[in-house]
């Protein structure tokens, strides 16, 4: 795969986590987001709406993380488990209202993120991979 493909598939995982967590959880605070952790259930001290703050803003630092290129295969290792633990977690909350549909949608960003974890960040990049 060409160096530049290579960064269009970055910049676009990164759009991903800044559009789920800088726009809809940090900026908007979507409905549906707020719903699904409302689900879950009181976190400790933190409400449901300041939970998803920290989730937003853990979301947007690894947008810029990925972005980066900076050990680009553990930003991709930690993408994958954080989309596969989220569902779960928002399936088996009952938070989500149409779980096939959260798996379906979310196989290509998963694809994306293995085939990307395999070829490596590219040459625009912080660091080796």
């Amino acid at each position: 795969m060409r160096p530049l493909e290579l960064l269009a598939i970055r910049v676009i995982l990164a759009a991903v986590w800044f559009y789920n967590g800088l726009y809809l959880k940090l900026i908007l605070v979507d409905p549906e987001h707020l719903k699904v952790v409302e689900a879950v259930g009181q976190l400790g001290p933190l409400t449901p709406a300041r939970f998803l703050f920290l989730i937003g803003l853990g979301e947007t630092l690894l947008g810029l993380w990925i972005l980066s290129g900076f050990l680009y295969r553990y930003s991709c290792g930690l993408q994958f488990v954080l989309i596969v633990l989220m569902n779960c977690i928002g399936i088996l909350s009952g938070g989500v209202a149409n779980p096939p549909g959260l798996v379906i949608t979310n196989l290509p960003l998963l694809a994306a993120i293995w085939t990307s974890a395999r070829l490596g960040p590219g040459e625009w990049t912080r660091s080796k991979p």
